[in-house]
């Protein structure tokens, strides 16, 4: 099977080298993976050497393919937060060469009504109460709409991400019914634009212990004509690489889905589940 989200110690917020990556992924029996480093759009100013982590992580994966060749294929490319808040900085790292796949997200979203709190980070949404959640939500789907319209990427990633922290701090486990109308307009933006979806399968096991998004959004996705399907452990470490993927196959074929897709230099790849 095919990983295509995870992290390295070029990416801040992991630990693993691409070679601990390698030899993981090879002990779990995994045929390929992507290694997509973030990349927040929000934090830089131009001018900075922003991309130099992007280069270096380029780099190694390389250096890795030729290692492990013929035992594990290794692809490179990167998570692209919040394009939309500085398009001019994302194709920066959009025209670096040789790039196998770019994941669309989001983090952190503006919400300037809110006055002293301009940037919701999910990860700080206990800053928030909880009856905010709902506008929080819907504010957040608003915004990822804009960069499902406008952005260069080629799958968006962790469709349901705000479920995650809205768990661990609140206990909230459901999306409320006012971000569906919107997600349902993201899915088809994508269908129409010809970008992916991400299963991500961090949350199994943890959290919220549902795949992100959860089978109602991939049924309407599939309703909706499509197809083109990731799976990401979204791994931050050893254990998340690959995770969940045999019970990921077996929930997409429960929902008609016939095959999900690997990205090399940017065009999807069949592999039949």
């Amino acid at each position: 099977m095919y990983d295509s989200h995870m992290h390295s110690i070029h990416s801040g917020d992991s630990k693993m080298s691409i070679d601990e990556i390698c030899e993981t992924a090879i002990e779990k029996g995994l045929k390929g993976i992507t290694v997509t480093e973030h990349v927040s759009i929000r934090r830089y100013k131009k001018g900075e050497d922003y991309t130099r982590h992007i280069l270096n992580s380029f780099a190694d994966c390389k250096e890795a393919a030729e290692k492990y060749k013929g035992v594990l294929e290794v692809r490179h490319g990167m998570e692209l937060g919040e394009y939309t808040t500085n398009p001019d900085i994302a194709n920066d790292f959009l025209n670096i060469p040789d790039i196998d796949l770019v994941l669309g997200s989001l983090h952190a979203a503006e919400f300037a009504h809110y006055g002293n709190m301009p940037v919701w980070n999910m990860m700080k949404c206990e800053d928030f109460k909880a009856e905010h959640l709902d506008d929080l939500f819907e504010e957040y789907y608003k915004q990822l709409l804009k960069v499902a319209k406008v952005a260069d990427v080629d799958v968006l990633a962790h469709l349901t991400y705000p479920l995650r922290y809205a768990y661990r701090i609140f206990g909230v486990s459901t999306l409320p019914e006012n971000a569906f109308p919107i997600i349902c307009e993201i899915l088809k933006t994508a269908v129409e634009r010809g970008i992916g979806i991400e299963v991500n399968t961090r949350s199994i096991g943890k959290d919220h212990n549902e795949f992100v998004p959860n089978e109602r959004i991939l049924a309407e996705y599939k309703r909706l004509g499509g197809k083109l399907l990731t799976l990401g452990g979204d791994a931050h470490s050893k254990s998340e690489i690959g995770n969940a993927f045999a019970e990921a196959k077996e929930m997409l074929r429960s929902l008609g889905f016939e095959s999900y897709y690997y990205y090399d230099k940017r065009k999807p790849v069949e592999v039949k589940l």
